[in-house]
This record gives C-alpha cells, sequence and structure tokens, in this order.
C-alpha cells in the first residue's frame, strides 16, 4: 500500500512536469514555471529514494541503506526550498529578488547543517529506518528539527504570499486553481507539524523511519495531486467542454445555412473563397472558427444591402423581436 502510494506521487509529480513543460513549449519559461518544475521532480525523486522497495533493495548493504536515507531528506529540503522561491517569485522584483536570495542561502545551508549532522550522529541501518546510539541522539535530534523547521518556514511562506495573491486574482478558474494549490500547501504544513513526534521518539528511542511511512505517503500524494492539479487547472479545465463547444457551434453553423444562402445568392462577393461559395453548407475542420467566418459572412452581406432597406423596416423588426 505505502509503495502504491509513493509511486503515485512519483507519476503525480512526474506527469505535472511534462505537462506544464508541454504548455511553455517554444517559449522561455518564467522563474515560476522552473522553480515549480524542480520542486516536483525533487519531490519525485525523494518519494522513489525513500519508497519500501528502495529501502528493501538497500537491505544488508549499510552504506546504501544510509546514502538513500540521507539523498531522500536532502530532496525533500530541496523540493521545500524551491517552494518558498516558487512563492517569492511572485513578489516585486526589486524586493523579490533579495528575498529569493536569502531563501536560496537559507536551504543551501539547512542542506549542509542536515547532511553534517546527520553523519556525525553515526547512525546504523535497521529494518525500515535507523538506529542512534545513545551519545549520537541529541545530534540526529537536531537534524530533524532543521528539517521541520526548514518545512513548517517554507510552507508558511508559500501559503502567506501565494494567498494574498490569491485574493487579487478576478478570473475565477486561476483563483480556484491557486486555492487548490493553497490546499496542498496547507496539506504539506499539518504533515510537517505533526512530524514532531517522530522528532521525540528519535530523541527517546534512537529509532527513526528513512522509508515514508502511511502517513508521510498519503499526504505527498495528496499535496502533490492539489498542488500540480492547481497549477495546471488552467489549462486542463476547458479541454472535457472543448467537444461540447465544437457541437455547439456546428449546430449554430447549420441553422444560419438558410440566411448565409440568401444572402449569398444577393451578393454572391461576401463569400471568403470559391469554395465557401461553391459549398455553402461545407462545414470546416474548425467548427468554431467556421461559424465566425459565417457570422461575418452574414453582417458584411447585411452592409452590403441596407441601402436597399425601407427605414421603418428596423423599428418593425425590433417590435416583432420585443412581442
Amino acid at each position: 500500500m505505502i509503495d502504491l502510494a509513493a509511486a503515485a506521487a512519483c507519476v503525480i509529480a512526474l506527469l505535472g512536469i511534462g505537462f506544464r513543460l508541454h504548455q511553455v513549449r517554444g517559449t522561455r519559461p518564467a522563474a515560476g514555471t522552473l522553480y515549480l518544475v524542480a520542486f516536483a521532480l525533487c519531490m519525485a525523486v525523494a518519494m522513489a529514494a525513500l519508497s519500501p522497495s528502495a529501502s528493501a533493495a538497500a537491505h544488508g548493504r549499510p552504506p546504501w541503506a544510509l546514502a538513500l536515507g540521507l539523498a531522500g531528506g536532502e530532496l525533500k529540503i530541496a523540493a521545500q526550498g524551491f517552494l518558498a522561491l516558487l512563492a517569492l517569485s511572485v513578489e516585486p522584483p526589486r524586493r523579490g529578488r533579495k528575498l529569493m536570495i536569502r531563501q536560496a542561502i537559507g536551504t543551501l545551508t539547512v542542506m549542509a547543517a542536515g547532511a553534517a549532522a546527520f553523519l556525525l550522529a553515526h547512525p546504523t541501518p535497521a529494518t525500515g529506518g535507523l538506529y542512534v546510539d545513545p551519545p549520537g541522539r541529541p545530534t540526529l535530534t537536531c537534524y530533524n528539527a532543521l528539517f521541520t523547521a526548514h518545512a513548517t518556514w517554507c510552507l508558511a511562506v508559500f501559503l502567506l504570499l501565494i494567498g494574498r495573491a490569491a485574493r487579487q486574482v478576478e478570473d475565477r478558474l486561476l483563483r480556484t486553481g491557486l486555492r487548490l494549490v493553497l490546499a496542498g500547501a496547507a496539506v504539506g504544513l499539518v504533515w510537517a507539524v505533526l512530524s514532531i513526534g517522530p522528532l521525540l521518539d528519535a530523541l527517546t528511542t534512537g529509532h527513526q523511519l528513512t522509508r515514508e511511512d502511511r502517513v508521510s505517503a498519503t499526504a505527498s500524494v495528496l499535496a502533490l495531486t492539489l498542488g500540480i492539479g492547481g497549477a495546471t487547472l488552467t489549462a486542463w479545465a476547458g479541454l472535457p467542454a472543448r467537444p461540447l463547444r465544437r457541437l455547439r457551434a456546428w449546430y449554430r453553423y447549420r441553422r444560419l445555412a438558410p440566411l448565409w444562402a440568401a444572402l449569398r445568392t444577393a451578393v454572391p462577393e461576401i463569400a471568403f473563397d470559391a469554395a465557401g461559395a461553391a459549398g455553402g453548407h461545407r462545414l470546416s475542420t474548425d467548427a468554431e472558427f467556421a461559424l465566425y467566418r459565417r457570422v461575418i459572412e452574414i453582417r458584411d452581406g447585411q452592409l452590403a444591402l441596407r441601402a436597399h432597406l425601407r427605414p421603418e423596416i428596423a423599428e418593425r423588426a425590433a417590435a416583432e423581436a420585443t412581442r
């Protein structure tokens, strides 16, 4: 079950990366896009490194087991840093640049100090985790405290800045996407706060999991689903409605055919091309564009015939429409 959740988190993150890169293909991606891709990539690799399958593969090989645990934690710290940088990228350029430099330095410092504390604790691999003798437990606790404090800080910055930006957005779809992203960050913040329990367990017992547990894997899947889904909502939300829009355009195109044919008989030059003039009922592969073109041709025909209309016709048509 945990392996399935970890695999789902990896797949969600990788799909989000692919979809986002597909959106910006052919253009220079913005800094926010790069931070989003880096966050998702770090989380995907971290979930793979901390999965039960990876832990089982490293069983009996102490250096590999410790390396996987350390790498997974370091990648999660990096992902948290990229998330904070993503939030800071919405700040005014001058102020945001300074804050982003400080955040990058802070994240790198936490990664270096965390790795040093992890190694200085002299952990030994245990089943699905590691064990630290009493002299090294305070050092391991420092590593856990750095991880938890950094995660809490980055998620709080993200919630504060993106929440403030979301309140200023008028587009409903974009605002909904930002709210989904904020919900994912809130899940991550709750998970970071709850990780204080395992931190205290490591201090008192010396045992700590290096692979994902059920709560952590579930929180990761939920947070990534909400975050990646919200970040790409504006791109994929319209896909299910596209066939309906085409069908509606095709129906309106057909309904306008008699009027178009009558005007085209009276004013042949309204047709944009010979194919359109010859096949009045021939529909382009793009129904919405075909409808747009037909409406323009009808308007052109009305303008061309305006000189032949009696003045009272407009009033009579308006009265009939009102009735």
